[in-house]
């Protein structure tokens, strides 16, 4: 199980993100992620603290989670090839969170 922290602004925009998406989500691989339930169980253990949103993941979740994020970039996150745009700065700030997070725990 990782333990995760996101800034409100950052949390609030990935579970914005999660809620707006349709009812199956597959990534760029074909596999499908079933966003729902990543939500649920992303909302299922939040804490606040502060200005930040402590939650639990597990492996699968984490790896999901960071597949969907990814892909997300991929898609809305640039102006053009090289320069991100807004959504794609906060995209980042979400993935490069749940890696170095992730890297600590193990």
């Amino acid at each position: 199980m990782y333990n995760i922290e996101l800034e409100n602004k950052l949390f609030d925009y990935l579970i914005d993100l999660l809620s707006n998406e349709k009812e199956e989500y597959f990534d760029i691989d074909d596999c499908l992620i079933d966003l729902e339930k990543l939500k649920d169980n992303i909302l299922n253990s939040v804490k606040k603290e502060n200005d930040y949103i402590k939650f639990k993941l597990t492996i699968e979740n984490k790896l999901d989670l960071m597949q969907y994020v990814e892909d997300k970039q991929f898609l809305i996150g640039f102006v053009n090839q090289e320069y991100l745009n807004e959504d794609g700065k906060k995209l980042q700030l979400i993935y490069d969170e749940l890696y170095f997070q992730s890297v600590e725990q193990i």
